[in-house]
């Protein structure tokens, strides 16, 4: 049911819920959010410790249409918060557009009690949207200097290579172990709310009262999910080792960097994650000035990779470094005819992109001229 209390600027709708921390929603338990480690901690965010999302604040709106702009209203603003043994969540809704400063302003004072934000596409979406609310109401911005997770980065970070879609409908399904039943759709919401302006029913949206609950109960169980399969003691498959590594490196964590790339490439010689894995070793030893280890890197590759592509990648990264570094121009010239050799046994849809048999001819013609300027010395 819809409560309504008064402020300086008027009165403000909100509905309230309480959520027991060992509430299971879908395959994770509400308290799970609460027992991060520091590793995904510092992932999410590099000065987070895990004790922050205790005092965060998670919120997810509704709107009354999906291009944003001044016309569009966030007409249900949902806010949950952890508040002892509970996790409580607190929906303001507009009931009259005459009233948006008041709501908007119940919802800055909640939310400055706490110390952060988390969302789910919030950076693109909701934060836009409810700072043009704010400007145009004249109010303060909202959480100006709060820090912000948006947990759709992480989501993508990890999972765009194997889901087909990163949105959150889709984590609840594939990872969450959640499939949300009479749900009403997304883009029907604004035409509901639409509805209740006209005609002043409330009960039509009740559907959307739940939907916006179960986004907020996704986000917190989602941040959990987070924590045991980024913690620090996750050792996944090749390919999600390779994405913790992404992570890490993209925030200058080079050495956990480097421990997840090895992980991933020893893990798969045959796919492409391994692949990555191996290329993107050697591009920290290139950084660190050590061309030898990025050496050993490739001479392992090309003797463990059972993918042909894989082969012929490490056989001209040595032809490189054999020609570049040690000037040894006739080992250079024996990895290209390798990678030759591979290249044209491959049917045609099987070659690699990245090198072509014009490459390969290109680089021979090279090596031969200098062989032979050599042998005329």
């Amino acid at each position: 049911s819809v409560k309504r209390s008064e402020s300086a600027l008027g009165p403000v709708y909100f509905a309230e819920q309480f959520w027991p921390l060992d509430y299971r929603h879908g395959a994770i338990v509400l308290e799970d959010a609460l027992n991060l480690d520091s590793q995904i901690a510092e992932r999410l965010g590099s000065s987070l410790l895990p004790s922050d999302f205790r005092e965060a604040a998670f919120i997810d709106i509704e709107t009354s249409g999906l291009s944003g702009g001044t016309g569009t209203y966030a007409f249900m603003i949902g806010v949950g918060t952890f508040e002892g043994f509970a996790f409580r969540i607190r929906q303001f809704f507009l009931a009259d557009l005459s009233e948006e400063a008041a709501m908007l302003s119940a919802v800055a004072n909640t939310i400055d009690r706490k110390t952060m934000i988390v969302s789910f596409n919030g950076r693109t979406f909701d934060l836009p949207q409810l700072a043009t609310r704010y400007a145009l109401n004249r109010l303060p911005p909202l959480a100006a200097e709060m820090p912000h997770v948006d947990l759709l980065f992480p989501a993508r970070r990890l999972f765009r290579r194997r889901l087909d879609s990163c949105r959150l409908g889709v984590l609840e399904q594939t990872l969450l172990g959640l499939q949300r039943h009479d749900d009403v759709p997304g883009w029907l919401i604004p035409s509901l709310y639409f509805s209740y302006i006209q005609r002043g029913q409330a009960f039509g949206l009740s559907p959307v009262f739940q939907h916006n609950a179960l986004d907020l109960l996704s986000l917190v169980t989602f941040l959990g999910y987070l924590g045991d399969i980024a913690g620090t003691d996750y050792t996944g498959d090749a390919e999600h080792s390779l994405a913790l590594g992404v992570w890490d490196e993209s925030q200058g964590r080079l050495n956990q960097a480097q421990r997840l790339y090895d992980l991933a490439w020893h893990s798969d010689p045959a796919a492409d994650a391994g692949g990555e894995a191996v290329r993107r070793l050697a591009r920290l030893s290139r950084r660190r000035g050590d061309w030898q280890d990025s050496e050993r890197l490739w001479q392992a590759e090309i003797q463990t990779t059972t993918a042909p592509q894989r082969q012929i990648f490490a056989a001209v990264e040595l032809a490189k470094i054999f020609e570049h570094r040690r000037r040894d121009f006739v080992a250079a010239f024996g990895q290209v005819r390798v990678a030759n050799q591979i290249l044209i046994g491959l049917p045609r849809h099987e070659r690699p992109l990245s090198v072509t048999l014009g490459d390969l001819e290109h680089r021979s013609a090279r090596l031969e001229r200098r062989l032979g300027s050599y042998s005329e010395d």
